[in-house]
């Protein structure tokens, strides 16, 4: 019986994913979420040659508005962005923003990044919505 519980825990212990400290030197490089592979998070992008530090862009393609018009669609925009006991603060872009700090959680599972659905605000999906990105080579 005690060799099954050691086996147990052994086994739950190595099936646990470990959640690593999320950095924005972990981060650095272009993120893709995963469901419809649509959104794009560049962390620390470069700008004629200088890296943005703390600096996010988010890229959401674009849409058609009520006036027949293809304009890009809500939540893109540049973020300013630090991060704090697994919680990313966010400031800019254009989902109201754009005057102080939120703050959302995120966690960092090796390439998979899990956030909550910031750059949705407002917009079709709750905030409380989880988004899984993958890093791109």
């Amino acid at each position: 019986m005690r060799s099954f519980a050691i086996l147990l825990l052994l086994l739950v212990t190595l099936s646990c994913k470990k959640t690593e400290v999320v950095t924005p030197e972990t981060l650095i490089g272009t993120w893709i979420e995963t469901s419809t592979r649509q959104d794009t998070i560049i962390f620390n992008p470069t700008f004629q040659g200088t890296v943005l530090n703390n600096t996010l862009i988010v890229n959401r393609g674009k849409e058609i508005n009520a006036g027949g018009q293809l304009v890009p669609r809500p939540g893109f925009g540049i973020y300013k962005y630090k991060i704090e006991n697994r919680r990313m603060y966010l400031q800019g872009g254009t989902s109201g923003l754009a005057t102080y700090y939120a703050n959302f959680g995120t966690e960092q599972h090796g390439d998979k990044l899990l956030i909550d659905n910031f750059y949705e605000i407002s917009s079709t999906q709750p905030v409380t919505a989880i988004r899984t990105l993958v890093r791109l080579p």
